[in-house]
């Protein structure tokens, strides 16, 4: 049987078994089979009949040979993979629509096929636990699987994000807090504070943008994501000479205004970048250079 063979009888009985209230897809499937002479005409007959309700007739063949045919199919079966080879692609279709077509022509019954659904499954995740395996097998609707590296390099994409939620991750306590010696605004932005912590160095901004505009609901959070995206982290070092990287593009939080809607008050985001490293003990004034400003902060006298 080919692979178009497969793949037309396995949608079929997939329509026939779920009786989809639109036939426009089955009827149309049925007749590019008969002007393709993919079935022959007593199937195109058979298959009409079986798509307008009527049972299926009974299946011909053994059991014992349904089952050959299907362990030959399943050894052709590889294990996911992030790259999967075209041949492989192919295989686990041409086993998956041979299992569902012998399925709903009732060679196999409905715990035969979940034997068969279950092997089908171990071979293509040979890294999960049984317990995993059933998970899947009794879960409804779509699911993911995640596929283990396989090489050095997917190895290495992997823990990068790791890596990086863990640097944006490190905060720390509070060891010092450094003022600026006068608050200035330049396009909105103006430096509140620079924060030391033991694990990071925070600069605390606050800005006033333009017009809130009449979105609501997600339209308004979408503007808001969009305003926090569009702010730049400023250079930041201290008189110790340490330059500090920060650790994302965008603040690590950020908070607007609350209340009634006003689209004519300005959006105001009042939030921290986070950098890295921690400052050492002996700094004691910090720098930061946005485009026009520039504010120096001093530890705070209590």
């Amino acid at each position: 049987m080919t692979d178009a063979r497969f793949e037309a009888q396995a949608w079929l009985w997939t329509w026939a078994g779920i009786g989809a209230d639109d036939a426009s897809y089955a009827d149309g499937l049925a007749a590019a089979a008969e002007h393709s002479a993919l079935f022959s005409a007593d199937e195109i007959v058979q298959w009409r009949r079986v798509l307008a309700g009527e049972p299926p007739p009974a299946a011909p063949g053994s059991g014992a040979a349904a089952h050959r045919h299907l362990e030959r199919l399943l050894d052709d079966v590889r294990p996911l993979s992030r790259n999967p080879r075209p041949e492989a692609v192919r295989a686990g279709r041409r086993f998956d629509a041979a299992l569902t077509a012998l399925h709903r022509a009732g060679v196999l019954g409905d715990d035969v096929e979940a034997e068969w659904r279950a092997r089908r499954l171990a071979v293509a995740t040979p890294w999960l636990e049984d317990e995993e395996r059933l998970q899947l097998l009794a879960a409804t609707g779509i699911h993911a699987v995640a596929i283990p590296p396989a090489t050095a390099e997917e190895e290495a994409a992997d823990a990068a994000p790791v890596e990086e939620l863990e640097v944006l991750a490190r905060r720390g306590h509070v060891r010092t807090v450094h003022v600026p010696e006068r608050v200035e605004r330049h396009d909105g932005l103006a430096v509140v504070a620079v924060v030391t912590r033991t694990e990071s160095t925070e600069v605390l901004f606050h800005h006033v943008g333009g017009e809130q505009g009449t979105d609501h609901g997600l339209a308004a959070l979408d503007a808001f994501e969009a305003a926090l995206d569009a702010l730049v982290p400023p250079a930041l070092h201290d008189d110790q000479g340490t330059r500090y990287e920060p650790v994302a593009p965008r603040p690590v939080g950020g908070g607007g205004t609350a209340g009634t809607p006003d689209p004519e008050r300005p959006r105001v985001i009042t939030g921290t970048w986070r950098y890295q490293p921690p400052a050492p003990d002996a700094a004691a004034t910090f720098e930061v250079h946005a485009a026009g400003l520039s504010s120096t902060c001093r530890a705070r006298e209590t």
